[in-house]
């Protein structure tokens, strides 16, 4: 009994050192791959700069070389784009089941994307052949995050601190990044960003829904900023956030936000018009342009909202008002670092009306208060 033990021992051991773990980023003639429902599925068609579909190069060895590309999926239809050195599109293929396509290409680096339907599930196999040592698939990463426009609810199509500001760090040049948002309860959008794009533009989006996604290429390495709005201002749900890439480090930007309540009465302080106000005063603490967004509401009364810097000047915005007029928000997204005051004032409609008012704040700001 202890020697038939003492052999099972000895197969367990044998077979346990001689087995060989898979890398799947080792060259390969033969590779194959699947999307998952856990990292959300493909990229989508035509979507070549996306990590979310499988990224391969490969090598050839000399000048007119024959290269045969074999694509299928038992699942899914399927997609290919074939990309040469100076990453421009040589050949996108039919979507199908089963693809085959013959090249002549020159020695050099090619890049071949395998690509399905966005969110598509399921398993492709590729064979290639007339390469030097086959396709190497490129790394990426996939990073998550759930967060939610609580009870005051997102900033809607704003640059805002009333949305969700991120950043993530790129870690290989002239690269790309998937960003994608998804919500059971409100319709959302992703604005990447472009620092050099004209200061009313550096924020894009081209998408809305429940499901939203944006891919952003970059030449840069190092954080990228973008962030994840509300489609209509003041929606309010949680969502999950899911960045593809050559990626590291999803941090959400840190922001404050201040929830006032105030009441004018026959004794409140009166401007020149004799109309009721209050004001507050507060410090931007960045040094680059700031968002800043301020919203007033009254059940009793109409009201207006006004912000003056440091100098006394008036900061010029577009007003913003409810159908009753009772809501005012600014947002200018220039704004300099340093002192600034809000104020408060009931309409010239509404002279001689009082009553509460609820005044939001959200920027980057500190010493917050009211004046006396």
């Amino acid at each position: 009994m202890k020697n038939v033990l003492l052999f099972l021992l000895l197969q367990i051991l044998f077979w346990g050192c001689g087995k060989k773990s898979i890398d799947p980023f080792a060259p390969s003639v033969n590779p194959a791959g699947e999307w998952t429902k856990e990292k959300g599925g493909a990229g989508g068609f035509d979507n070549y700069e996306s990590y979310k579909n499988f990224q391969y190069t490969f090598e050839v060895a000399t000048n007119d070389q024959t290269v045969s590309i074999q694509l299928s999926s038992p699942d899914i239809s399927l997609q290919y784009v074939l990309i040469d050195d100076y990453n421009l599109p040589i050949e996108k293929s039919s979507i199908s089941q089963k693809i085959s396509n013959d090249y002549t290409l020159d020695a050099g680096t090619y890049r071949l994307v395998v690509m399905a339907d966005r969110q598509a599930t399921g398993r492709f196999a590729l064979v290639l052949k007339g390469t030097k040592q086959g396709a190497t698939l490129l790394p990426s990463t996939t990073l998550q995050a759930s967060d939610t426009f609580g009870s005051l609810g997102g900033g809607g199509q704003s640059v805002s601190f009333k949305n969700h500001f991120y950043t993530v760090d790129v870690t290989e040049p002239f690269s790309s990044y998937d960003i994608e948002v998804q919500s059971t309860d409100t319709e959302l959008m992703v604005y990447t960003y472009n620092p050099y794009g004209p200061t009313n533009a550096q924020f894009s989006s081209t998408r809305k829904g429940k499901y939203s996604y944006e891919i952003k290429s970059t030449t840069n390495t190092g954080p990228q900023l973008f962030m994840v709005t509300t489609a209509e201002r003041g929606s309010m749900g949680s969502y999950d956030l899911r960045v593809t890439g050559q990626v590291d480090k999803l941090t959400r930007v840190e922001s404050q936000s201040m929830v006032v309540t105030g009441q004018w009465s026959a004794s409140s302080k009166v401007d020149q018009m004799k109309l009721a106000y209050d004001e507050y005063t507060l410090e931007l603490t960045d040094d680059g342009p700031n968002p800043l967004d301020v919203e007033i509401t009254s059940a009793d009364t109409f009201v207006e909202l006004y912000l003056q810097s440091n100098n006394g000047s008036y900061v010029s915005y577009s007003n913003q008002s409810s159908s009753q007029n009772k809501m005012f928000k600014v947002v200018p997204s220039s704004l300099v670092k340093g002192k600034y005051k809000i104020i408060a004032r009931t309409s010239a409609s509404a002279k001689g009306q009082y009553g509460t008012y609820t005044l939001n704040v959200f920027g980057r700001f500190s010493s917050f208060k009211k004046t006396e």
